[in-house]
């Protein structure tokens, strides 16, 4: 639930500036979790200029 509107910011900022870039994966490891997979992410290129 914490990430509720982390997530509504991203589809927002994607709804406006356009797509993301996978770049590559990570494996993360937790002490209660286990081992888990993370997506890295790139932004694509000129996503973050101003519109004129």
């Amino acid at each position: 639930m914490r990430t509720t509107r982390l997530r509504q910011k991203i589809k927002k900022f994607l709804d406006e500036r356009g797509e993301i870039l996978k770049v590559a994966t990570t494996k993360r490891g937790g002490a209660l979790s286990g081992r888990y997979e993370i997506c890295v992410w790139q932004v694509r290129p000129g996503a973050l200029e101003e519109k004129a």
